[in-house]
């Protein structure tokens, strides 16, 4: 996903609901760089990766329920790959580690540095009409922590979802997205 495309609407979207998944984003960043890396949802819920206060961040917003996650001490300057993994646990249960690793000169991505961790719970069903952006957060935000559009200061490269096939339901879930999506037409 790259920061220069328009608004995805919800059925573009990444499906992270009920798996395991990593958010990746490929930043260059100094001091006081902060903002929206991606935000998928609405205040009524989804989940956001931004920088504030020069620490990451991400939250899972559970239909106005916060579950928030952020680094414990303060990410450094330059080229690095900020990301979120989450690794479910139990049904729609799992945690959450915010990373951050170094990126030198000829793209080669260092190793991840585990930055802070929580539990998150998650919906069984997507959890917002809004969509997806990328290097803001358009609409009305995930997070009250911010205000919208909270662009990303520093330079944001692309980011990428890699989705985990640990769902036992993903069938299922296919043809209930199949159901939502005709009747919204």
């Amino acid at each position: 996903l790259w920061p220069a495309q328009p608004h995805l609407e919800r059925s573009k979207t990444p499906d992270i609901r009920n798996r395991s998944f990593t958010i990746r984003a490929l930043v260059e960043r100094g001091a006081g760089d902060d903002g929206v890396l991606v935000a998928s949802g609405a205040r009524t819920g989804g989940h956001v990766l931004y920088v504030q206060d020069d620490r990451l961040w991400f939250t899972y917003n559970r239909v106005g329920a916060l579950f928030e996650v952020s680094s414990d001490e303060i990410l450094p300057d330059g080229a690095l790959e900020l990301s979120v993994r989450y690794d479910k646990t139990h049904e729609h249960r799992g945690t959450a580690t915010v990373l951050a690793a170094p990126v030198d000169a000829d793209g080669a991505v260092g190793s991840a540095h585990p930055l802070g961790s929580g539990p998150i719970e998650t919906l069984p069903y997507r959890q917002t009409m809004y969509g997806m952006d990328i290097g803001r957060d358009a609409g009305p935000t995930v997070s009250g922590r911010y205000r919208g559009p909270y662009p990303f200061a520093g330079t944001l490269h692309w980011v990428e979802y890699e989705l985990d096939d640990d769902r036992a339901d993903l069938l299922a879930a296919a043809e209930r997205e199949l159901e939502t999506q005709l009747a919204e037409q």
